[in-house]
């Protein structure tokens, strides 16, 4: 438990400083974002402007392989896990960094800690026209694991590098608990729904950390982070020392045969492959607690004809999940989840 807390220690800290830019939104929400970060670890007790850059726009779009459209991870017995690096890289690095997400994102599948706090709140003194109506919604989500596992990097099953210069990998992933590779990551999940009279503003914020411990000598390390403000994302990756430097563009992809249209939400791959499929694995892990028994707290008051009122809830769940499809419509992802038990 010792080695986990400065593990979050660490990543919270890596993950704080990047600064990237898929498109460049403003940072005026921060403190907002800092002081529910602060609730967060309090309610569950564990841990004590920039102008908009030019985007370019990609004029051939490229052609997935049909077995990404066609990936599953498989039934618990053999985890087959799927990674995806930036965009513009050259080769033999973009496929380490693949494998190493492929890593986490086993890792994030198998047997993880997802705990979740969301708060509503609403301020008013007339109704929702009145400069003075305040309303907003507040979730963070976070997924804590660690496993050790044995995988076979030099035979991915499937591997693909395309003209917009990504690696995507499937590799192979024996049972947890036996191995030489240790590998700890966390995903922190910040979203803010936010209503001043009748202006409406979405905030969200993405933080994955991943480190890969081999003999007990730490081999690899990567952040990677994501800023949104109504839709318009800042993107920050990191791997081992060196930031990744890559092209932003309006990427577009074609599969042969489009996936049916899914019902939850889809992730844009305007950004690239890795972006759209680490939010969308996140934010269904999180859809997945809903089901979970939480904690309520309501807090009311009423002052000078004006009332506040705040419901805040919590929860914690750990279950292995399957991943059962990935989605591929009309430039966007989604992925269907399973549970392992």
């Amino acid at each position: 438990m010792r080695i986990l807390r400065n593990i979050l220690t660490v990543s919270f800290i890596l993950t704080s400083v990047f600064a990237g830019n898929c498109q460049s939104t403003s940072t005026g929400t921060d403190r907002s974002y800092d002081k529910f970060k602060t609730v967060f670890e309090k309610e569950l007790n564990r841990f004590g402007s920039e102008n908009i850059e030019p985007v370019d726009f990609v004029v051939h779009p490229v052609n997935l392989p049909d077995w990404l459209v066609q990936y599953n991870s498989g039934d618990g017995v053999d985890l087959f896990s799927l990674g995806i690096s930036d965009p513009g890289m050259e080769e033999n690095l973009a496929k380490q960094q693949a494998i190493f997400r492929a890593k986490t994102v086993a890792c994030f599948l198998t047997n993880p800690s997802i705990q979740t706090v969301s708060e509503n709140y609403t301020a008013d003194l007339v109704k929702k026209t009145d400069p003075d109506f305040v309303e907003k919604f507040i979730n963070y989500f976070r997924v804590l694991s660690a496993n050790s596992f044995n995988s076979d990097d030099e035979n991915p099953v499937y591997y693909d590098y395309n003209s917009f210069r990504e690696a995507i990998v499937v590799i192979r992933i024996d049972l947890p608990g036996t191995g030489s590779d240790s590998i700890f990551c966390v995903g922190n999940v910040y979203q803010a729904e936010r209503t001043t009279g009748s202006v409406m503003q979405m905030d969200q914020r993405h933080e994955i950390f991943g480190m890969l411990k081999q003999d007990n000598t730490v081999n690899a390390r990567y952040a990677y982070s994501i800023h949104s403000i109504n839709q318009k994302d800042e993107i920050t990756s990191k791997l081992n020392n060196s930031q990744i430097e890559f092209p932003y563009r309006n990427f577009k992809y074609t599969v042969k045969q489009n996936s049916v249209e899914h019902s939850n939400s889809p992730e844009k791959l305007s950004c690239g492959l890795w972006k759209a499929f680490i939010t969308a694995l996140l934010q269904e892990m999180h859809l997945a607690m809903q089901n979970n028994p939480v904690s309520v707290k309501q807090v009311g008051d009423v002052y000078d004809g004006s009332s506040k009122n705040l419901a805040r809830e919590s929860g914690k769940s750990n279950r292995s999940f399957s991943i059962n499809n990935l989605h591929i419509y009309n430039n966007q992802l989604s992925v269907t989840l399973g549970f392992i038990n």
